[in-house]
């Protein structure tokens, strides 16, 4: 809400407007992957971990501000509170309900198309949320905040200098884009679930929550493997970038000016964070 996080492999900073026009700062230092974590796969998984807990802090950080102006510590029984309602919503509605909609008895002969229709379920509940949040106000300016950092990082990328006006140049959508990842463990997870048969409603349950880490590994895969322009997760990245029509759109300048900031605290050495907030008057720095 009303900001942008930006993140490197071993740094990450936020960027939130506050009500009083200023713009609030944050960053921290992200720990090297070691071990079995830079393998294929898991390094999936751990990245995967390390934006769900990013994600939440400033997500929650930001409706925090929004409300009072202030950075205030939220209890951590509250925290485990909205956590956990999060992810049994999210369970309820992409795993249980689909599962429900779609069941049959244990051991029962299925077609191609039976098989496939657990994950199309699915992928039309989520289609359905994002459409149903276009229609939000809110929700809609979060994702012209989503678009201005699509827009910063690829002007970045493309070594130009984070101006409005050469921000304001580049396309909403980007390769390596959260909803392009969506469509990918959509498909994935399609697939994958059409190959598992039916062992009684409980156990189908525990096998695909079980089988979430699975395919969001293997969806993560494909994602860098797309970015490059390489094989099937290149086609799926495609379709991803046509996705962020609704997941992104144009935004203004305030909006510009915030993910601008994020990304060159992202981009600038340590000792130059503090130099920065003194430059620009409208920047409040924190750590």
């Amino acid at each position: 809400m009303e900001g942008v996080l930006i993140r490197t492999a071993d740094r990450w900073t936020v960027a939130l407007r506050r009500p009083d026009g200023q713009i609030h700062l944050s960053e921290g230092a992200i720990p090297p992957a070691r071990g079995p974590w830079t393998l294929p796969f898991l390094r999936g998984l751990r990245a995967l971990g390390v934006q769900f807990r990013l994600g939440l802090r400033a997500l929650l950080d930001s409706s925090v501000m929004a409300e009072h102006g202030e950075l205030r510590p939220m209890p951590t029984m509250m925290l485990a509170w909205v956590v956990g309602v999060s992810l049994v919503i999210g369970l309820l509605i992409f795993t249980v309900l689909p599962l429900l909609l779609t069941g049959r008895e244990p051991g029962a002969e299925a077609s191609v198309l039976q098989r496939l229709s657990e994950g199309g379920v699915k992928t039309g509940f989520l289609a359905a949320y994002v459409v149903g949040v276009t229609r939000v106000a809110r929700y809609r300016r979060i994702f012209s905040y989503h678009g201005a950092e699509h827009m910063a990082i690829a002007c970045a990328e493309a070594g130009e200098a984070l101006t409005v006006e050469n921000v304001g140049r580049h396309s909403p959508a980007h390769p390596r884009c959260g909803t392009g990842f969506l469509v990918i463990l959509a498909t994935v997870d399609t697939f994958v679930l059409a190959m598992l048969p039916r062992m009684g409603e409980v156990l189908d349950l525990a096998v695909r929550i079980g089988f979430l880490p699975v395919t969001a590994a293997v969806a993560y895969e494909l994602l860098r493997w797309g970015s490059r322009q390489r094989g099937i997760g290149f086609a799926l990245n495609r379709f991803g970038l046509l996705t962020q029509r609704l997941t992104t759109a144009r935004p203004d300048r305030r909006q510009v000016e915030v993910a601008i900031a994020a990304v060159e605290l992202c981009r600038a050495p340590a000792p130059a964070i503090e130099a920065n907030a003194v430059a620009a008057p409208s920047l409040v720095a924190a750590r």
